[in-house]
Formats: C-alpha cells, structure tokens, sequence
C-alpha cells in the first residue's frame, strides 16, 4: 500500500476549519473595498471620467449621484 501526502478526506475535528480566518479577511478586504470605492465614485464621475477618445466628459453631480 504506497502511503501518499495528500488527504483524501477533512479531518476530523470539533475546532473551526482551518481556512475560516482566510474566508473572514477576504470578506473584510471585500466590504473595504466596496465602502471605499463607493465613497469616490460622484468624485471620480464628476471630475475625471474621460470619454471613447480620452476627453473630459464628466457628468453633472445630480446625474452621478444617480448613478
């Protein structure tokens, strides 16, 4: 019987799986994302969005606040 270094199977534990606090951080890095990007968007839309060919084509506040 060859003895291989990979599990077939979770082991079995009463303790919380070992990959929770990865799932927990990502989850954190995610909201931050979102609240930040959210918090800049009327700024970013009203001043420095660009157009097909590079120019300035910024939206007025009330139409980016829509948005």
């Amino acid at each position: 019987m060859a003895h291989t270094q990979y599990l077939t199977a979770p082991l079995k534990t009463n303790k919380m799986p070992p990959g929770v606090p990865y799932i927990v951080g990502n989850e954190a890095a995610e909201r931050f994302s979102y609240y930040g990007m959210n918090s800049i968007l009327v700024i970013f839309t009203t001043t420095y969005t660009p157009n097909a060919q590079g120019k300035p084509d910024h939206l007025s506040d009330p139409l980016a606040d829509a948005w």
